[in-house]
């Protein structure tokens, strides 16, 4: 079934991918046809806000609508309302629908780490906005012609493959045709390499009129194609390929020796310490984002990252997380026996890495670890879901450790 999926989406791509490297002849679309795709974009807007996708951390979300309202003002030629957030997702992406919303995944924001990153590639996504890229390339004759021939009735198993969260079967399995074809178009096929080289342009223009540093800009893309590196190919959205990336940072490498050569240096705004104010804990959210969607071997690259600049108590319970995913093995629990006790001995430990210990323990017929380990996770979560059973293990009410594991066994 695994594979069946995988072809179904390895053909999708083929069939939906546009045109690359033609310049983008059709004429504006006339107002009704505008209207259909405001419709399908609103609801579209509206199915991510409420599927359980969104990172909901508003002081996050205000600081990305800061930015983009800080492009904007710096402006005058642009127009339209911007809204951004931020979209829980294992990979790096950003997309604009073409009724101003801005969606960049915790994947992508996770990469960045500075400001005038992010301006680069907010103004990237609202040239596609204000230019109305999706507008043109999706009546492109290809778009039109792949529909008709009923992709729409592939597109959720495709789109639960592309975005490896389940939460968005749900949002895409009853998405009307315009609907699913505008979301691959922004999200997953992406542009044709004109608008894309207009992106690049105006985005680059936007950003370095309010004043950021135009050598971020290489910086940002060049992060984007190392996220896509460590992800891999597989059901990766075609936007994030490596040929694309590679021509976006040419794109911007030459723009940036360029006309822009200027924009650089001391007194243009890079931010660094401003974006690390606003993402504490993004990093372990997204290993649990990662976790979540079984991809250990990616989160323990990013919890190496984290503990060797700081060992804190949450990235050791996740270290141990990993580790039992990564090896299902008698080693394997052993060192993520070490990593939860290690959490343990920290300021503020997750009750979760607390239990967990206990768990290895009692499997193993350790009892009196087993005893100790459950007595300090009553005391941290005495409020837990599973409190009243781990109150009857320990009151002596509970039968053999191996014969009747706790909710949750590490095994």
């Amino acid at each position: 079934m695994r594979e069946h999926i995988r072809l179904v989406a390895v053909c999708a791509v083929a069939w939906l991918q546009p045109a690359h490297g033609t310049a983008a002849t059709v004429a504006p679309a006339d107002s009704a046809e505008r209207q259909v795709l405001e419709s399908a974009a609103n609801d579209l807007e509206q199915r991510l806000l409420h599927c359980g996708c969104m990172y909901d951390h508003p002081d996050l979300d205000a600081y990305l609508q800061g930015v983009a309202d800080h492009l904007l003002a710096a402006d005058s030629t642009a127009a339209g309302a911007i809204r951004v957030r931020a979209l829980r997702n294992p990979d790096a992406n950003a997309f604009a629908l073409p009724n101003g919303a801005i969606f960049i995944t915790t994947g992508l924001l996770q990469r960045l780490d500075s400001e005038a990153q992010v301006a680069t590639v907010l103004g990237h996504e609202m040239t596609h906005y204000k230019r109305s890229h999706a507008v043109q390339e999706l009546r492109h004759e290809r778009h039109a012609a792949a529909w008709s021939r009923g992709l729409g009735a592939l597109f959720a198993a495709t789109f639960a493959v592309l975005t490896r969260n389940q939460n968005m079967t749900g949002l895409a399995a009853n998405l009307t045709n315009k609907s699913a074809e505008l979301w691959y178009m922004t999200s997953v096929s992406g542009y044709s390499q004109d608008m894309e080289r207009e992106a690049d342009r105006e985005g680059l223009r936007r950003m370095t009129a309010a004043g950021y540093d135009a050598s971020e800009g290489v910086v940002a893309f060049e992060r984007l194609a190392a996220a896509v590196h460590d992800e891999g190919h597989e059901a990766t959205p075609y936007f994030s390929s490596h040929p694309r990336l590679a021509e976006r940072i040419a794109s911007y490498q030459l723009l940036i020796g360029g006309e822009y050569a200027g924009e650089t240096g001391p007194g243009r705004r890079i931010g660094r310490d401003e974006y690390g104010a606003h993402t504490p804990g993004l990093a372990l959210d997204q290993v649990e984002i990662l976790l979540a969607a079984r991809q250990p071997d990616r989160a323990s690259s990013i919890l190496t990252a984290e503990l060797e600049t700081s060992e804190t108590a949450r990235a050791r319970y996740l270290e141990g997380e990993a580790v039992r995913r990564r090896l299902p093995t008698v080693d394997g629990e052993t060192l993520a026996l070490t990593a939860y006790e290690r959490a343990a001995a920290l300021p503020d430990p997750p009750p979760e890495a607390v239990r967990q210990a206990a768990m290895i323990h009692r499997l193993r017929g350790e009892n009196a670890d087993a005893l100790r380990e459950f007595q300090r996770y009553l005391e941290l979560a005495p409020a837990a879901d599973d409190a009243p059973l781990v109150r009857a293990f320990l009151a002596g009410q509970a039968v053999s450790p191996k014969s009747s594991p706790l909710p949750g066994d590490p095994r």
